[in-house]
C-alpha cells in the first residue's frame, strides 16, 4: 500500500517507538521549483541534529541562520561548485524526512527507517523528474541501502569511484531509485583518512561534469 510522507512517519513512530523524534514537522525539499533547471538530485541522510534540536523548514537546513549551519551549506555548495552546480540547479531532499533521536553515524535503525523511505522517496522524483536526471549521494549510507544488492560489492568502495576505477554512474538498474547514482560524499575515508573532498580529485570532477545534463 502506498503511503505519503506523513503517513509513514505514524508507522516508523508505531514501529521504532521513542527512537522517532516527533516534535517537528517534516522539512520541504528544497528547489526553485523549476524543472528545466534541475539537473539533479543532491541527496542527504536525514535533518536530524541533536546538538542543537533545530527545526528546519528545509532539507540540509535551507533558511537556518544558526552560524554552524551556515558554514554547513557552505561545504556542501563548495562540492556542488566543483561540478558546475549550484543550489539553483539541484533538487535537494533528505531520504530520511524525519528526524531521529541519534545521529546518523550511531543510529541503530537508519538503514531498516531509511529502507521504509525508498519508495515515497521514489515516487517523490518519478512526479517531478525525468528517470536520466541523477541522484548525488552525500554518504556511503545511502548507497548502501539503495542498492538492490544486499550488500555492498567492493567495487563500489569509495576510492574505486574516486580514482575512476569503478566506473560512474551507479546504473539504475542496480538500485532502487531506478536513476544513474553520483558518490559526492564528505568527511574522510575510515581506513585510509583520505578526505573526500571534490576538489582532491580533478578526474572524477571531469567525469562527473560529462555525466551531468548539459543545458
Amino acid at each position: 500500500m502506498k503511503m505519503n510522507a506523513s503517513e509513514l512517519l505514524q508507522v516508523l513512530k508505531e514501529k521504532f517507538g521513542d527512537q522517532i523524534d516527533d516534535r517537528f514537522y517534516l522539512p520541504k525539499a528544497f528547489w526553485l521549483g523549476e524543472k528545466e533547471m534541475v539537473k539533479a538530485v543532491y541527496l542527504g541522510c536525514d535533518p536530524t541534529n541533536t546538538n542543537k534540536n533545530i527545526r528546519f523548514d528545509f532539507a540540509f537546513s535551507h533558511g537556518c541562520m544558526d552560524k554552524g549551519f551556515v558554514t554547513f551549506r557552505k561545504k556542501h555548495l563548495k562540492q556542488l561548485e566543483a561540478i558546475g552546480l549550484s543550489w539553483k540547479t539541484v533538487y535537494t531532499q533528505n531520504l530520511c524526512r524525519n528526524y531521529f533521536k541519534t545521529e546518523t553515524s550511531k543510529n541503530k535503525i537508519w538503514k531498516q527507517a531509511a529502507e521504509m523511505w525508498i519508495d515515497v522517496f521514489r515516487e517523490e522524483l518519478d512526479e517531478l523528474f525525468s528517470t536520466d536526471i541523477p541522484v548525488l549521494l552525500t554518504s556511503q549510507l545511502l548507497l548502501d541501502v539503495l542498492l538492490k544488492e544486499e550488500k555492498r560489492p567492493d567495487k563500489y568502495d569509495a576510492l574505486k569511484f574516486y580514482d575512476l576505477t569503478t566506473p560512474i554512474p551507479v546504473p539504475a538498474v542496480e538500485n532502487k531509485l531506478e536513476r544513474p547514482l553520483i558518490p559526492v560524499y564528505r568527511g574522510v575515508n575510515g581506513r585510509t583518512r583520505v578526505s573526500y573532498q571534490l576538489n582532491n580529485f580533478p578526474d572524477y570532477i571531469q567525469k562527473i561534469r560529462e555525466i551531468l545534463p548539459k543545458g
